[in-house]
This record gives structure tokens, sequence and C-alpha cells, in this order.
């Protein structure tokens, strides 16, 4: 019976002949029929079976999906003679979980959200009838470092050797994109690129300075809404080419502590138009801090305390970032105060930074070559050129250097092998002439280009190492 069964619920079509002879009055008469029935119900499982089963079911098919960046979701076909299914998943080879012992034949998937980037999801599914159990039926499942940012309204890939589209969670937290794009059109401000699932999005909408073409300042903004975030072009510069390797921020689902600073000085969150974040600083499990949010400028005197920071959350020596305003903009991070005004910002002033404080140790000098040298010499006011690489695998760099050779990509310094990203980066980053940008290459050069040499930060400079 177990057989007939199969074979009803796996033959889309049957034919029966029926014939029928009987001799009447010496004669033979003969008849015959035939009755062809083709299967359309998928569950025709449920219409086939007339008889309990006799044995447990078959083992469960299992594959996977992955989508919204980290979510992975189980599936697998109808199994003959099962009435429900169990299934248990775990993450990086831990213990199991149960998601459910009792999935009917109408469901037949599961989607594990607890998974991040670069995670191991396993899941393993047995079908159940009245007589037993089946076997685990298994699939596993690697979550990518990066998930593709599907880019529309004429933006492309810019290709070669430079990174594609992408986004990413860190182990620590901190949404992270990456890319360069060309457009085929000319953008209108403040239009769509492309779009986050609702797990990457900001509390509120965030405002990045970036490089574009022709090696000029733009504004991209991150802009939440029902359901994920909008990636905007807003303003400034060629759509010839437009980096987004800048963006980094703490999303408005995060377990991370968000501390709201003590403005002086005049400053506010911004009060203007549009819902945008109020600012917040955060720690991560790395010890990195970061600063997210708009203000109303106050007192724009370079110097200028915008907000103290607790010493322990403070750098160990002070800091150039490169910012937002209604145009290229500084900010300063003081190890004394903290965030510290630099001239900017007349409408508002973005606060987007990130930086590792005093008590992170784990920093290695860089080698400078084509005439550039440490800014400070013997004064030690400013960073001396370091880089680092914290426990989720993010480089950071730090430091203030001058004097070296300004010829468009030229080499500055070069990172080992393992702190090194897979496609080439661009960085905005601060300069004593106002707007530079730093490229990051797979060989580990840091390349600059800008237009004088007065001084030149590397702080806030932050990728995943891949190579």
């Amino acid at each position: 019976l177990n057989a007939r069964n199969t074979a009803l619920q796996s033959t889309p079509t049957v034919s029966v002949s029926i014939i029928a002879r009987k001799s009447i009055a010496g004669r033979d008469i003969e008849r015959s029929g035939t009755l062809r029935a083709t299967r359309l119900d998928t569950n025709a499982s449920a219409i086939a079976k007339d008889t309990t089963p006799t044995a447990v079911p078959g083992v469960p098919n299992v594959s996977n999906t992955v989508s919204g960046g980290h979510n992975v979701t189980f599936t697998w076909p109808r199994v003959a003679t099962a009435t429900s299914y169990s299934l248990d998943w775990r993450k990086n080879g831990g213990s199991w979980v149960s998601g459910g012992t009792a999935i009917d034949n109408n469901s037949r998937s599961y989607t594990v959200t607890d998974g991040t980037h670069e995670d191991v999801i396993e899941a393993r599914v047995r079908a159940n009838n009245v007589v037993g159990n089946s076997a685990y039926g298994s699939s596993s499942a690697d979550i990518p470092l990066w998930a593709p940012l599907i880019v529309q309204a004429g933006w492309t890939d810019y290709g070669a050797s430079y990174s594609t589209a992408a986004y990413t969670k860190t182990a620590s937290g901190i949404v992270m994109l990456r890319g360069l794009l060309k457009s085929s059109t000319t953008p209108a401000a403040y239009s769509v690129i492309a779009s986050l699932p609702d797990d990457y999005k900001p509390s509120g909408r965030l405002i990045f300075g970036t490089s574009t073409a022709p090696n000029a300042s733009a504004r991209i903004d991150i802009e939440p809404r029902a359901g994920g975030a909008d990636v905007l072009y807003g303003t400034g510069g060629n759509p010839g080419w437009l980096s987004l390797d800048t963006i980094r921020y703490i999303p408005a689902n995060t377990a991370l502590t968000k501390n709201t600073p003590t403005f002086q000085n005049g400053y506010s969150n911004y009060a203007g138009g549009g819902a945008y974040e109020p600012v917040t600083y955060v720690q991560d499990s790395t010890s990195r801090v970061t600063v997210q949010g708009l203000v109303s400028p106050g007192t724009l005197t370079n110097g200028t305390i915008i907000f103290t920071l607790p010493a322990a959350m403070r750098p160990a020596k002070y800091q150039h970032h490169a910012s937002r305003a209604e145009a290229f903009a500084h900010l300063g991070i003081d190890p004394a105060s903290g965030m510290l005004a630099k001239g900017d910002g007349t409408g508002f002033l973005s606060l987007n930074s990130s930086f590792l404080p005093a008590s992170y140790t784990s920093w290695t000098n860089l080698t400078l070559v084509n005439g550039w040298v440490w800014y400070d010499g013997s004064s030690g006011m400013f960073s001396t050129p370091q880089y680092t690489k914290t426990s989720d695998n993010v480089v950071q760099l730090k430091g203030l250097i001058r004097s070296g050779s300004t010829t468009y990509d030229t080499n500055i310094a070069t990172l080992p092998a393992g702190f090194r990203p897979k496609g080439r980066l661009i960085y905005t980053t601060g300069n004593s002439g106002g707007y530079a940008r730093l490229d990051i290459l797979p060989t580990g050069e840091i390349r600059f280009d800008g237009s004088t040499n007065g001084w030149q930060a590397l702080d806030n400079v932050m990728f995943i190492a891949e190579l």
C-alpha cells in the first residue's frame, strides 16, 4: 500500500482500461472503456492515501536561501505520508535550537533571523507520521560577508578594480557600505540610489560626506522608512563616480546603549525639516566609539566644544575627521574634552565619526614613503600614523602627516597582508586645503589625492579586512 500511495503521489497522470466479456446465446460479447485522470492538486498525497501508513516517512530534502542581508530560509518539498515536520537549527556549530515540532504540510519552511554576516547556519528536518519519524535531512548556509546593494535609476557599479556596491553588519553591530558607482543620467537631488532591508536602517535620517567626480566632496543620506531605508544621492559633485565607502553607522535595532550628549556653546539637535537622527554616541564590544546625528551649530570658532565625551571614550591624541555640512566640513576629536567645532556648519553639521579610545593600545606604526612624515615630530599632540584591526575584523587608521608628494595617486604607506580590502576603496579625509581623498588598494597601498601637504589626516578611515 505504501508503494501504491507513493506512486500515485509522484505520477501526474493515470489511465485505467476496463474490458468485460460474456457469452450470450452462443455469441461472445465484449465491452471496453478507458478512464484517464490527471493530478492537478499539489496536495495529492492526501487524496491518494486511503489507508493508515505502515512505515515512517522518507527523509526531507532540505534547501536554503539567504535574503535581507542575513536571514536564512530553509524549505523542503512535501514528503509522502508525512503529516508534520520537526526542525532544529544552530549557528556556527553551537547547540541545536528548536524551530518547531509540528510544522504542517502547507508550510514546510522556516526562517532563521538570528544570524549575521559570515555566520554558518544549519538546519535539520525530519518528517513525522503516526508510525514514527524519519531520519534528519539537513542543509547549511554560509551567510556572505557582503550582501549586494541593488542600485537603481541609472546607477551601476563603476567597475575596474573598485569595490562593487554592497552592505554588511559587523560582529560589533556597525552597518557598513562599500562600492564605487557611476550614473548614466544626471540624478535629481535626494533621489534614491538603492534600498536597505529593515534590519539595516538607522533611527533617523543621517548625512554623510563622501567623494565624487571630479575629486570633490558630495553628500549621501540614509533615510529610514517603513520596512527599510533608502540610500539617497544628496547633492554635490558629478555623477561620473560616487563612493559609498565612508558610510557606516549604528542601526535602529542595536543592542548597544545609545548615550545622549549634553550640548554646549549653543549647539543643539538639528531642528530643520526632515526626521534627522538626534546625536548619540555608543561604545561597542571592540571599544570603538561611534558618534552619529545632526546638529544645528552654535559657536563655530575652531576648537569650540560641541559636547564632552566621558573620559574613557576619548582618543589618546587629537584627531581630524572629515564630515559634511552645506559642503565639505571638519570635526575635531579632543582627548581633553570630546567633539570640537572646526569652523564649519552654518546651517547644519553632521557628527558621524568613529574612533578608538586611549585605552585601546593594539596599534602598529605605518612606514611612510614619498616624503610623508609624522606631523608632530617630537611634540606628540597629534597621533602617530598607525593602523590596527579590531576583533570584528575592521581595519582602522589614525594619525596626522605632512610634507609628502602631492602628485596624484602618490603612495603614502603600505598595509601588510591581512589588513587589506578586496577592491579599491575611496575615502574623504581632512587636509590643510580642505577636502582630500585617500584610496586603499588590495595591494595594501594607501594612495593620496589632495591639493596641499601642510597636513593630511588618516583619522576615521575604516574598512573590513579581506586580504
